[in-house]
């Protein structure tokens, strides 16, 4: 059953305006809604501003994601994987208070707890994950400056015990990697350049019939599919019957833009850019829910096909 907590006693006992916790005897319920993020402080204590915290008594790491916030964390339809961003808002981010603490989970393989504001909504301990993976990327910060941020995989699970997790959260290793990576995350303007290139390596690590000195996780691979696409768009719906994109940007400053599998996973449909396609949110839901979908994704594979031959 869904709490709607109301801080009152026994949860909680106010003194001098700071909270006495539940303690580990009461820890959060999946599901567990609350109003706002001073609501969980009262119920749990800990710091009720960061993103990544622990609550005080226990070790168990939490990850807070809000719509409305200053991260664009990102939720993959087709899989449920959660690309959440690090703690940092200026300048670069490193592995130290909240990126150390999900880097720690990562390596120990210990379970986190996922919550989640929507838009206009409250707050809801949503879901336990596991962190799979972390790779960097090349953002602005709050001062509007290219940086790197460190981006985070984290993979939804049934539960905390291990028997219940996927397969391919079991069977993967837990890869060391370094504070700083070898490589240079690639900017928009170097993805398009080098598009044929990338394509064909993403193309033969999705077969999985090469194995490179510096792996790439399927999270990081399918990350960097979808950049490859938005990069191939250049910030357009690739839909040569769009009606019109929206005229807002979204908070990266980017086009509103959805990249779809014209082949669905679900039906074997392979990951790679040459079966995807942006499409704003009036073509993406044509397209998902719309009478003439089969048709779209015949013309959209034409279409594809015809952009990919462009830049070869």
């Amino acid at each position: 059953m869904i709490r709607h907590l109301q801080i009152t006693p026994p949860y909680v006992k106010e003194t001098k305006g700071n909270p006495v916790t539940r303690g580990t005897n009461e820890p959060p319920i999946l599901g567990e809604r609350f109003k706002d993020r001073k609501s969980i402080w009262k119920a749990f204590g800990g710091q009720w501003q960061q993103g990544i915290v622990t609550f005080p008594g226990e070790s168990t790491v939490n990850a807070f994601s809000d719509e409305n916030g200053p991260y664009p964390d990102y939720k993959d339809p087709n899989t449920g994987v959660i690309e959440y961003r690090g703690q940092g808002l200026r300048g670069e981010q490193k592995l130290v208070l909240g990126n150390k603490l999900l880097e720690d989970a990562r390596l120990q393989r210990q379970p986190v707890r996922y919550w989640h504001r929507p838009s206009g909504g409250s707050w809801v301990f949503e879901s336990w994950v596991i962190v799979a993976d972390r790779t960097q990327i090349i953002e602005e910060d709050s001062d509007s400056i290219s940086v790197q941020r460190i981006l985070w995989f984290l993979v939804p699970i049934p539960s905390t015990e291990s028997t219940q997790w996927p397969k391919e959260i079991l069977n993967s290793k837990i890869l060391e990697l370094p504070d700083i990576p070898n490589e240079k995350p690639r900017r928009t303007k170097d993805l398009l350049q080098d598009y044929s290139a990338i394509s064909a390596q993403l193309e033969i690590e999705s077969t999985g019939k090469i194995v490179t000195t510096a792996p790439r996780t399927q999270y990081k691979r399918r990350k960097e599919a979808r950049d490859l696409v938005i990069a191939r768009s250049q910030n357009k719906c690739e839909y040569d019957k769009c009606t019109g994109m929206p005229p807002d940007v979204n908070r990266q400053g980017q086009a509103i833009l959805q990249v779809d599998h014209i082949h669905a996973l679900a039906e074997g449909g392979a990951d790679i850019p040459s079966n995807m396609i942006a499409l704003c949110p009036n073509c993406h839901s044509a397209k998902t829910f719309g009478l003439h979908s089969d048709q779209m994704s015949k013309r959209f594979k034409i279409i594809v096909d015809r952009i990919e031959k462009s830049l070869n």
